[in-house]
């Protein structure tokens, strides 16, 4: 029973801000008030101003089950599946995760709401634990042989990140790697991709190390453009497997951008010609024009003074 009580003043903690409430809302999360079923917190009718309801938690460890109240957000009572995700955000889960248990949410819309824990393993806990606090080496991590039943293995995660003074912040933490990363469908790129939401650019000025029990050591460089060294276990198409494929890769890169520049040098270089050319055709043309123009005017008045020499005499 003292476990149960620990976990409901956690739990209270953790949901309730009594701060500028309603006395309804005051009464619904009140510590001290004794629960006896769930009718002691749906009863209690909080303004649908505030937008929560009063909802009874009961938590139940080894078959010890225990009542208090919750105010829950109006949103977060509609399904199982907006609840599990609000206790996810709320790191509840985790205060079961030592015990295992069982929790029972009613809000009083004659449905009941409720979330299993299992029991985890030490090697899982110390593994979460190493994640909060930065460690001194890999061992912390590796040496957590998480069973495999808990569809994780615990990584050792390095990061060398660059600062915008140029300086370097080193950083050493053990993840909780699922599975799935570790099969032919997926590989830790795909664990850097999904972690990121397929965007690498936050990336772009850190160094990863990946170090997992039995698998080679993954490494991506934010450095130098997002290259990728994965795993030699790893097969994907898209990766590139080595440092020659990629010194390859950059090659044929700089030769192709090598020969669109010349090509391009070569179409400016071409146009200019053409240009100039047709300024000069249209100039000498001009000129051409000017001349016979100003060989006519001068026939013309030859002969004028011609005639007016004739009708003279």
């Amino acid at each position: 029973m003292k476990n149960i009580f620990i976990i409901n003043i956690l739990i209270s903690l953790l949901i309730n801000n009594i701060q500028g409430r309603s006395e309804e809302y005051k009464e619904c999360v009140n510590p001290d008030k004794t629960v006896y079923s769930s009718s002691d917190c749906t009863k209690i009718e909080i303004p649908d101003s505030e937008g929560y309801k009063c909802c009874s938690m009961k938590i139940t460890l080894n078959q010890d089950s225990s009542y208090s109240c919750i105010a829950l957000e109006n949103k977060y009572t509609t399904s199982q599946e907006i609840l599990n995700e609000y206790m996810s955000k709320k790191n509840i889960s985790y205060l079961f995760a030592s015990l295992g248990g069982k929790m029972e949410i009613d809000c009083g819309n004659k449905s009941t709401l409720s979330v299993n824990y299992k029991k985890l393993s030490d090697e899982y806990l110390n593994c979460y634990n190493n994640h909060i606090k930065s460690i001194e080496n890999e061992n912390n991590c590796t040496k957590n042989d998480i069973p495999s039943n808990e569809g994780s293995k615990c990584c050792f995660v390095e990061t060398s990140t660059k600062s915008e003074n140029g300086k370097i912040i080193n950083d050493k933490r053990c993840y909780l790697i699922q599975d799935e990363y570790f099969t032919k469908n997926k590989s830790l790129y795909n664990y850097l991709l999904d972690e990121s939401k397929n965007n690498l650019n936050e990336y772009s000025n850190t160094n990863i190390t990946i170090n997992c029990k039995n698998y080679d050591t993954f490494f991506y460089s934010g450095f130098d453009k997002s290259i990728i060294i994965p795993s030699s276990s790893q097969e994907s198409s898209d990766i590139v497997e080595n440092t020659e494929k990629i010194d390859t890769l950059i090659k044929k890169s700089k030769s192709k951008d090598s020969g669109l520049k010349a090509w391009a040098i070569i179409l400016i270089i071409l146009g200019l010609s053409i240009f100039i050319g047709i300024i000069v055709i249209i100039f000498v043309c001009l000129r051409k024009s000017k001349k016979i123009s100003n060989e006519k005017v001068d026939t013309t008045d030859i002969s004028n003074y011609k005639s007016n020499s004739n009708a003279n005499i």
